[in-house]
């Protein structure tokens, strides 16, 4: 971990901030990509990694803030 922060030229401790950074980014939009059936989106976003920046321009200006409601457990049809 050591040897990729020098790399970059930044701490250890900056690069988990990036890491831990990303990833909240990442599952937060596709997690609301994968509720709202868009393929092509949640797609995209599990291959490109943008340090957050493509997630967080998905969430707040393609999406708007409109994100998914939950699924109450009794809409679920029953088999």
């Amino acid at each position: 971990m050591q040897e990729i922060a020098a790399f970059f030229g930044v701490s250890v401790q900056t690069l988990v901030l990036f890491l831990i950074w990303s990833l909240l980014w990442k599952a937060a939009a596709l997690w609301v990509s994968a509720r709202s059936n868009e393929k092509w989106w949640f797609i995209v976003l599990l291959i490109v990694n943008t340090v957050g920046f493509l997630e967080a321009v998905y969430l707040f200006w393609v999406k708007k803030g409109k994100w998914p409601k939950e699924v109450v457990v009794d809409q679920i049809p029953k088999k």
